[in-house]
C-alpha cells in the first residue's frame, strides 16, 4: 500500500474512523510503510488497526513510535 492511496481515501471520505492495514504481506515478505500510514491516519483523526500476525517477532513492528491504536 502507497502512502498516497491511503492519503486520497482519506481525504475523499472524511467519515472514516479507523484505517485497517496488514503488517506484512506472508508469502513476499513485504512490508508497509507504517510510520507514514500512521502519520496520515492520525492527521485525519482516525485509529490505526494492524495485523501484525506474519511481521511480530520477525521484524520490529514499532508499535509505540508508530502509535498503533490496536495491534493483533
Amino acid at each position: 500500500i502507497q502512502p498516497d492511496q491511503i492519503e486520497t481515501v482519506l481525504k475523499n471520505h472524511s467519515d472514516i474512523k479507523a484505517v485497517a492495514v496488514v503488517h506484512a504481506e506472508t508469502s513476499t515478505g513485504a512490508l508497509q510503510p507504517l510510520t507514514e500510514i500512521s502519520q496520515l491516519v492520525h492527521a485525519h483523526d482516525a485509529l490505526l488497526i494492524v495485523d501484525a500476525v506474519t511481521s511480530l517477532g520477525g521484524v520490529q513492528v514499532g508499535i509505540d513510535v508508530n502509535e498503533v491504536d490496536a495491534c493483533y
